[in-house]
């Protein structure tokens, strides 16, 4: 415990307590450093770019308020209306943790979870965001800051739904369904509507679902086994809050089961993709 001769010498009770506070606080500051590293800590990578420097000004709520090609422009009110809100709500977590789409942060700078680099700047309450388009040319998002509030992981999984759904069983859904392909949410119909040429991906993170006549999935993946529930024509996440609707659909002599996946995206932002 690492006592002085002289606290050996005049040990008490008070002694032993005061020590208690001094180590406790000693394992505060560590367990604060020791987020700091496992932010940026990924195996077989160098992340010098991305040691931490804290940014007080960044960290809270910030909500989108518009898209621009620049500063300037959102200043002269020249905004970049075609573009649909990437980023509804975005948040600062303490010691550059990341979220959602973003790996880490550090001041000035966002590390995405596909290894991009998007870089900010602060000033008078509005955050400026350079981002890449889905037409892969940058554009910048505009944010308001809502407050300055620290928050964890948790507190910041904004969109959930109610699970206590009681079960339906629905006979056409129960057995073994392998993972074909993903389409876009708004291409959905498209799919249903056999336009859309079916083609079977093996890289899917979703390998397959099998439906138990009790209520019972089990989704595999590539990395495990997660278990689910289901009733009618909904699978229900127990674990994150989540409900998903399905359709079974024939197309061309087939049987489909079209599944609306929600994913961070929806669980932070809110939209289904």
């Amino acid at each position: 415990m690492d006592f002085s001769l002289k606290e050996i010498r005049d040990f008490n009770k008070d002694s032993l307590s005061e020590k208690k506070k001094e180590l406790e606080e000693e394992l505060k500051l560590l367990k604060e450093k020791i987020s700091m590293i496992s932010a940026f800590e990924k195996k077989g990578e160098n992340n010098m770019d991305k040691i931490f420097v804290n940014d007080t000004m960044a960290i809270g709520k910030w909500k989108y308020i518009a898209s621009c090609l620049s500063k300037q422009d959102y200043l002269n009110q020249n905004f970049y209306v075609d573009n649909k809100a990437l980023i509804k709500e975005l948040y600062f977590l303490p010691n550059g943790q990341g979220y959602w789409f973003i790996d880490c942060w550090t001041k000035g700078k966002i590390f995405t979870v596909n290894s991009g680099v998007y870089t900010y700047e602060i000033e008078e309450n509005k955050l400026y965001l350079s981002v890449l388009s889905e037409g892969e040319f940058e554009i910048m998002l505009v944010f308001e800051q809502e407050d300055n509030n620290a928050r964890t992981l948790e507190e910041v999984k904004n969109f959930k739904d109610d699970i206590n759904i009681e079960f339906k069983c629905n006979n056409e859904v129960v057995g073994f369904w392998n993972s074909v392909q993903v389409v876009k949410f708004d291409d959905k119909q498209d799919f249903i509507d056999g336009k859309i040429e079916i083609k079977t991906d093996d890289n899917l993170y979703m390998k397959s679902l099998i439906f138990s006549p009790t209520g019972e999935v089990l989704m595999k993946t590539t990395g495990e086994n997660i278990t689910m529930k289901w009733s009618e024509n909904k699978l229900i996440s127990t674990k994150n809050n989540l409900v998903m609707n399905f359709d079974v659909v024939t197309i061309k002599d087939e049987q489909y089961l079209v599944l609306d996946w929600k994913s961070g995206d929806y669980i932070f932002n809110g939209t289904i993709h």
